[in-house]
């Protein structure tokens, strides 16, 4: 098999390369006939996927792109993210088990149990271009953990914690797995409340994230925009001349200082949090559940494995 997953500075996606072999020794390759291991992360998008090659999918999840909504011979589907995702793809309940990370626990141990940070914060790494996070969680008191700093890195300092918020869901799975409690947290509009909600249900949660107010808007500078800020017969100018680049650089300064403006607001949304919102954790016999019904179907892809070989 071949390993498929972003290869992002992101510990989700890093999970892939870090869990899987330990898993599965031996099972994975780079050969171009090799099936595909469609493993942690929102992966079921039918845009990327190729058409035609074999896919083995255990735990992934939909929610970006499109999802497939027929599901073919070339899929081989022992479990996925969650209820949404086995909905949506026409899939039994059954398959339906959880995220593929809370494996982790089976080669991962904290180094010990000192509570270093009182609070820790994970955004998630597509923000991290947009907000300056870190020097707002020095601001703010709350230790911030990177979500690129690697897979054991990451997991030692969410050990650490008393509590974690998270913007990224692999920093509340992370959290909930080593029985930190976590509060999710929604920074900008375009959030995937899909897959959050899809793995909350795996655990018999709901999803009811606490929200800060945007500190950005997330979308590509317009050419709209461009006409829209101060000066525009010279914007205009500038674009028929050909240095639209300059003129898109005018508008993101405008964007930063806005943005700038905002920040003391949102420090202060941030601090509030572990005060006015409610604790998660899953209940330990349901995640003990999940987690042998994942083992479950690992010895049984073990079994296909060594059968076809």
């Amino acid at each position: 098999m071949k390993l498929y997953y972003c290869d992002i500075p992101n510990f989700g996606d890093a999970l892939n390369v870090w869990l899987w072999p330990r898993l599965l020794p031996g099972a994975f390759d780079d050969a171009s006939e090799s099936p595909l291991f469609v493993g942690i992360g929102t992966l079921l998008d039918k845009a990327v996927l190729p058409k035609k090659r074999k896919k083995i999918v255990f735990s992934a999840g939909a929610g970006y792109g499109r999802r497939p909504r027929h599901i073919d011979d070339t899929y081989t589907i022992y479990c996925v993210r969650g209820p949404l995702t086995a909905k949506s793809l026409g899939l039994s309940p059954e398959k339906a088990i959880t995220d593929g990370a809370v494996l982790c626990t089976q080669f991962y141990r904290p180094p010990s149990d000192e509570k270093r940070h009182q609070v820790s914060f994970v955004p998630h790494w597509s923000t991290l271009r947009n907000w300056d996070w870190p020097a707002m969680c020095r601001d703010i008191g709350f230790h911030y953990i990177d979500p690129g700093c690697g897979v054991e890195p990451f997991l030692d300092q969410v050990a650490a914690s008393e509590l974690v918020v998270a913007e990224a869901m692999h920093g509340a799975i992370a959290a909930d797995l080593l029985r930190v409690p976590w509060i999710p947290l929604k920074s900008y509009p375009r959030t995937l409340a899909f897959k959050w909600r899809d793995w909350c249900q795996s655990l018999e949660l709901e999803y009811n994230p606490c929200r800060l107010p945007c500190l950005y808007s997330g979308k590509r500078v317009s050419d709209k925009m461009i006409d829209m800020v101060p000066g525009t017969v010279t914007r205009r100018a500038l674009k028929r001349a050909g240095i639209e680049r300059v003129a898109r650089g005018l508008v993101e300064t405008v964007v930063r200082k806005a943005n700038r403006t905002r920040s003391a607001r949102v420090a202060q949304a941030l601090r509030a949090i572990p005060h006015h919102h409610p604790r998660y954790l899953s209940d330990a016999a349901v995640l003990e559940d999940r987690e042998q019904r994942l083992l479950q179907q690992l010895d049984r892809l073990r079994r296909d494995t060594t059968t076809r070989e």
